[in-house]
């Protein structure tokens, strides 16, 4: 079983693997803040021997230019190539078939400066190719992704949200799921906890399966429509 940290003390335990014919599943990261921190973690655990993942995971993410910072500052100056960039717009698109997609559904935050290197990110002052102004990003249609994610035969597809929200949220999950079609897990704290990053963090260059866990952390199943089957504990980062 392989485990993705999100570096904010939840746990992404990816399904069973497909058959070898159908090839690894391609991990697609929608959302703000917190889903750039995502991307950053599902980047390198694709790139860890014996993953079970596709090596070019897709930002569908409203700011390419912040995810480009987050990158470079927070994760030893990696990047998104080009072609693994998608329109949030169009993210409705053959490309997501068959993906694990990851849905950042928190409020905006500030983001951690993290390391501070002595050059500044080259591509952060470059435009998004999709356009749009930072910090101007609607608000997620999280109903309308879940329909995309069922209609493009989706994996798995799992949901980030702030407390105050995971009713919400829960609900809209619960319905999308009753066809049996889509497996889900919504992925939230409890009430009275913020997410956020760690002042200063940063992914070192080498990673192992397990994150870096850098304080007590307890999880558990709040819903038994949601109980995903595959085991507990915990990371974060």
């Amino acid at each position: 079983m392989l485990v993705v940290g999100t570096m904010l003390g939840t746990l992404a335990v990816l399904p069973a693997p497909r058959s070898p014919l159908l090839g690894k599943p391609r991990a697609v990261v929608t959302g703000g803040d917190t889903g750039h921190l995502v991307y950053g973690k599902l980047q390198r655990a694709a790139t860890l021997p014996g993953t079970r993942l596709s090596k070019d995971p897709i930002a569908a993410v409203a700011d390419q230019g912040r995810l480009r910072g987050v990158l470079w500052q927070q994760f030893a100056m990696a990047s998104v190539p080009g072609a693994d960039q998608l329109d949030l717009e169009y993210i409705n698109t053959r490309r997501i078939d068959g993906c694990l997609l990851f849905i950042d559904a928190t409020k905006p935050r500030s983001a951690a400066p993290g390391l501070q290197l002595p050059f500044p990110n080259p591509f952060s002052s470059l435009p998004s190719p999709f356009g749009g102004a930072a910090g101007a990003a609607p608000p997620l249609d999280l109903a309308a992704l879940l329909e995309v994610a069922e209609s493009r035969g989706a994996v798995h597809c799992y949901v980030l949200a702030d407390s105050d929200a995971a009713a919400e949220s829960g609900a809209l999950l619960e319905g999308a799921g009753r066809s049996g079609a889509l497996r889900l897990t919504l992925l939230a704290p409890e009430d009275g906890i913020a997410l956020r990053s760690t002042a200063g963090w940063t992914c070192g260059q080498l990673q192992d399966h397990e994150g870096v866990l850098e304080g007590p952390l307890a999880v558990r199943d709040a819903s038994p429509a949601f109980a995903d089957g595959g085991g507990g504990g915990g990371d974060g980062g």
